[in-house]
């Protein structure tokens, strides 16, 4: 195990457990979930979850917010989503998740805050730059619309001086998150681009997410390929990063 992803995430649950969102994170070792983006036979994948309360209108669940990090290119690159769980045994439900008041408060203006510098210690050049490739394959309530729209705002405002190359959001088709995403258009621009908004498309990705179930390991989502296309845009800031750290070294 890689010492620098221990701090990093061990780091990450103290700060998300000094928020009041309950966290661990845990290692899931010779993954192939991501080999067709990473090139290799297989990687480890380090997973960090935090609970964001009981499920909306689904007693017997509670939602869960999820980093990931699988790129031994990109180490300060996760791919961030939620999902639910079944209370009884920790089963993931493979049930498209939903984001009510409660449960977007806390993604939105705890976590998400947390991972936006979480990670940028393991960028290899030292300038402390990270990415998060986020995936929104959920649905969104009524209730939640005013709230999100304004969180959106204030993480699109913040996002570069947390450090992060960008903001990418991945496969949503939920009328309200859409909405949210068409109405950011002048707030993009006043912070001079740099967010990338993919739809969910209508082809398949081959990726799924691992994630851990008691002993043993579980993939889920079914993504579509703007995940793919997300994280390939990932990639390319990281490579764009890299060349210029190189070349102002020389």
């Amino acid at each position: 195990m890689d010492s620098s992803y221990d701090q990093a995430l061990s780091e990450a649950v103290q700060q998300l457990d000094s928020q009041g969102l309950r966290s661990a994170w845990y290692l899931l070792p010779g993954m192939t979930a991501f080999t067709t983006i990473t090139g290799s036979k297989s990687d480890n994948v380090y997973c960090l979850e935090a609970y964001l309360g009981p499920s909306h209108a689904r007693p017997d669940y509670d939602s869960y917010a999820v980093a990931e990090l699988f790129h031994p290119r990109y180490p300060s690159m996760a791919l961030i989503f939620m999902m639910e769980r079944r209370r009884s045994d920790g089963q993931p439900s493979e049930d498209m998740p939903t984001y009510n008041i409660k449960i977007d408060n806390r993604f939105s203006r705890m976590f998400l805050p947390v991972m936006h510098t979480a990670f940028n210690k393991l960028d290899p050049t030292g300038k402390q730059r990270g990415l998060l490739v986020q995936s929104y394959n959920a649905k969104l309530t009524l209730g939640d619309f005013p709230q999100a729209t304004i969180m959106t705002v204030e993480l699109i405002l913040r996002f570069k001086r947390d450090g992060q190359l960008a903001q990418i959001a991945v496969d949503f088709s939920d009328p309200f998150i859409t909405s949210i995403a068409n109405l950011m258009t002048p707030v993009i621009a006043l912070v001079g681009g740099d967010i990338h908004y993919l739809p969910r498309r209508s082809s398949a990705s081959t990726l799924r997410f691992p994630v851990r179930q008691n002993d043993s390991c579980r993939v889920i989502g079914e993504n579509s390929i703007a995940l793919d296309e997300g994280i390939q845009i990932a990639c390319a800031y990281f490579d764009r990063h890299y060349t210029s750290h190189l070349n102002n070294k020389v």
